[in-house]
């Protein structure tokens, strides 16, 4: 998604020929995942008049959605398949067209389980028990045998008579976007056939199921070959040789090792080489387990501190230099120690507010310091530029009060 402009353009298309009938799985499965702006952005965009060329500023007017918020809505929605979006600029005009997707249907959606997962952690074990008994497959009795006609019994068409190939053309189908993800098929294969398996011992279908575990878990194209290695029967059929529940298993258990799992989230808009700069960038960068060994100097994190990032990037889906700039906050804000519920406390606030890169967390933190001291973060004189990388040197460290750290929590959930 690109940012847009209130005096932007756009249009609509409707890539689907169905929607009505699936809003039961909007309001059951997807409105928990969008929230309450995406959700209504996806209707306002259906009801207009496909082809219509429109300025943003009716549709934000409509909604009451500030461009950010646009901005926010509209990501969810490409996320989960629902629009895909293409941009071009000529000149000082900015044209947009949203391409609008129907939902998975309920076999597509709860057999994939980057979806099924995702809304499962939404909305709680009981919540989704009850989605279960309501979209699961109906079994037939034993025993019976299929008397269904078939068409060509029925109509008995003539395949000599051409208009039944010149009669065909490309109509709309019940067709999603494409969930898009950072899995390289190419480095998939090449790492399995150096693992000894054929490259093509899996079906499109199941290669489909390997990137959506490896994306579930943030693991990289050659990391899911190695756990997929281990989970292939090349002795069964193709397009059953893969063991997806022993390959999900895996997954989950590499969870443990946070070097495994790759970086995620916006880079930061930065320039200049300050001290600062440098930090931006270095927090952009590397994993939440490799900044912390970073401050320590090398030495590997405690336990509870890997626990604890872990939670903030699995759990909460904070990017990583978000993380990074929260921890370095946390850690200059309270003598070098790291409290979990304090930290996932601003951790909330950040997730609520849409930060999405390091610099943003920075300007949101130093914005709620202000109300109550000095910022943590203030940019320093432009510096020479130096051969290496500038270490981050962490300010004079400061040990928080309880009611300084109750004003502080306040600031952040009241903004």
């Amino acid at each position: 998604m690109k940012a847009v402009g209130a005096d932007d353009f756009f249009e609509t298309r409707k890539m689907s020929s169905q929607f009505g009938s699936d809003e039961a799985m909007m309001i059951d499965c997807y409105l928990p995942m969008l929230g309450g702006n995406a959700f209504a952005l996806r209707e306002a965009l259906l009801s207009l008049e496909e082809g219509e060329l429109l300025t943003h500023e009716k549709i934000l007017g409509k909604l009451r959605l500030t461009s950010g918020e646009f901005y926010n809505a509209m990501e969810s929605l490409e996320a989960l398949g629902l629009v895909r979006t293409f941009v071009k600029t000529d000149g000082k005009v900015t044209y947009f067209v949203y391409c609008l997707y129907a939902p998975l249907s309920p076999q597509e959606f709860f057999a994939d389980p980057l979806f099924a997962g995702t809304l499962h952690k939404y909305i709680g074990d009981k919540e989704f028990s009850k989605l279960k008994k309501k979209y699961a497959a109906p079994s037939l009795p034993e025993g019976l045998e299929e008397a269904t006609c078939s068409f060509i019994s029925v109509f008995m068409p003539d395949f000599a008579d051409p208009v039944y190939l010149n009669s065909r053309f490309n109509g709309k189908g019940h067709d999603t976007a494409k969930v898009r993800t950072s899995f390289d098929h190419r480095a998939f294969l090449t790492r399995l056939g150096e693992l000894g398996i054929p490259q093509d011992a899996l079906s499109s279908a199941e290669i489909d199921k390997v990137e959506r575990v490896a994306a579930l878990y943030r693991l990289s194209s050659e990391t899911i070959a190695e756990f997929a290695a281990e989970c292939i029967v090349l002795n069964n059929r193709k397009g059953q040789r893969l063991i997806l529940e022993d390959l999900t298993r895996k997954a989950s258990a590499s969870l443990q090792f946070p070097y495994l799992h790759q970086e995620k989230g916006e880079k930061s808009q930065v320039s200049g080489k300050s001290p600062l700069a440098e930090k931006i960038r270095l927090m952009d960068s590397v994993s939440p387990a490799q900044f912390l060994s970073y401050l320590q100097n090398g030495h590997r994190p405690s336990s509870s501190d890997l626990y604890l990032v872990q939670r903030l990037s699995v759990e909460m889906g904070l990017p990583d230099g978000v993380i990074n700039a929260l921890v370095d906050y946390v850690l200059q804000r309270n003598d070098n120690i790291l409290p979990a519920s304090f930290t996932e406390k601003v951790a909330a606030s950040l997730q609520r507010k849409g930060v999405r890169t390091a610099r943003d967390a920075m300007e949101c933190l130093n914005a709620s310091k202000r109300k109550n001291k000095r910022p943590v973060y203030q940019e320093k004189p432009e510096e020479a530029p130096s051969e290496t990388p500038v270490q981050p040197k962490p300010q004079e460290n400061e040990v928080i009060s309880d009611e300084e750290f109750d004003k502080m929590v306040a600031s952040l959930y009241n903004d």
